[in-house]
């Protein structure tokens, strides 16, 4: 290729290519033109004159961990904000309902008890499977479900 890249490779996917170290992995031809592409320390080519520590390596799978937790709990603080938000508008339309005269008193508290239900099931995947139509009493979910233990008989 000469002292530069053609300008072909330039374009596209190539397009981030920087001078840099040549310690990481790279191809012979981007490496004689002095260009690299962009690693991770940690996804790169153990060499005598870059050895990781093992210190180095707990390090980095204690950063991961932590930042794979605090999106995780994220998440979970995000649907349960939402779960709560919904309960408190459903809650609102049911009570609107009944002062318009739209709906009674006693069919409110019905549908109360059973916006109550759905919620608890909305929470509870085990117990929210068992009423998908697609998976009720399928074979697949029947073997899942209904495992015989060892040394039992049907």
């Amino acid at each position: 290729f000469g002292s530069s890249l053609p300008s072909m490779f330039l374009a596209g996917p190539l397009a981030r290519l920087r001078p840099g170290p040549r310690w990481l992995a790279q191809p012979a031809a981007l490496t004689a033109s002095g260009y690299h592409v962009p690693m991770s320390r940690m996804c790169s080519v153990e060499t005598p004159s870059v050895a990781l520590d093992e210190e180095e390596v707990e390090a980095f799978w204690q950063r991961r961990w932590r930042k794979v937790k605090r999106s995780r709990s994220k998440m979970f603080q995000q649907i349960n904000a939402a779960h709560v938000k919904l309960q408190v508008f459903t809650d609102l339309g049911r009570r609107r309902m009944v002062e318009e005269g739209r709906l009674s008193e006693e069919d409110a508290v019905k549908f109360a008890r059973i916006d109550q239900r759905l919620f608890e099931l909305q929470k509870n995947p085990e117990q929210l499977e068992f009423f998908d139509s697609r998976m009720n009493f399928h074979p697949a979910w029947i073997r899942s479900k209904f495992v015989l233990k060892k040394g039992r008989r049907v």
